[in-house]
């Protein structure tokens, strides 16, 4: 399949906007949350653990930009493993010398959209806990989480569906001009 490489790069500028966005988001959250931000929350909500302000920001752009980064980095060398290193659905089709470039391609195409789902949860998480640090004391109730959590629950579960069917698509077009 040759056209892969000729398509415009969406998922590219979809990481990219989202990163932006990120950054943005988090760094406007700054004035928002107190000199001393509660950080982590118990069982039951309660904060027993702070950071300063802008230490979590610091952190929470290191992490969210290094975690997604090193994804999207980590997905793209799968193609300088072997390729019984490669794990996806028709093992054996993909795996063969002829299908294994296209199935790196199509998991590195993959992996920009992982990366800018990881940074939208993320972002979500900082502004739940710039909502949390608004309350006194500071608390995380749990439902709190879900909107977050399920976003990204519902986005993983889409891009896995997706690229499940781009893998079967591909085969087909494969498969049909041999």
């Amino acid at each position: 399949m040759s056209d892969a490489r000729h398509r415009f790069p969406v998922p590219q500028l979809l990481f990219i906007l989202t990163a932006g966005a990120f950054v943005w988001a988090v760094r406007h959250s700054l004035p928002l949350l107190p000199e001393r931000v509660a950080t982590h929350f118990g069982a039951h909500g309660e904060a027993n653990g702070w950071m300063t302000r802008e230490g979590h920001v610091r952190f929470i752009l290191g992490f969210g930009l290094g975690l997604s980064g090193l994804l999207i980095v980590l997905l793209h060398g799968v193609r300088f493993l072997p390729a019984r290193a490669l794990n996806l659905p028709d093992a054996d089709f993909w795996r063969s010398p002829g299908h294994f470039p296209e199935a790196c391609r199509m998991v590195a195409r993959w992996s920009w959209l992982l990366g800018a789902l990881q940074l939208l949860f993320l972002g979500l998480l900082n502004e739940t806990l710039v909502v949390a640090n608004q309350l006194s004391p500071p608390r995380l109730p749990w439902a709190m989480l879900f909107w977050p959590l399920g976003i990204f629950l519902t986005g993983t579960a889409v891009l896995i569906l997706g690229l499940l069917q781009s893998l079967r698509r591909a085969r087909a077009a494969l498969t049909a001009s041999a």
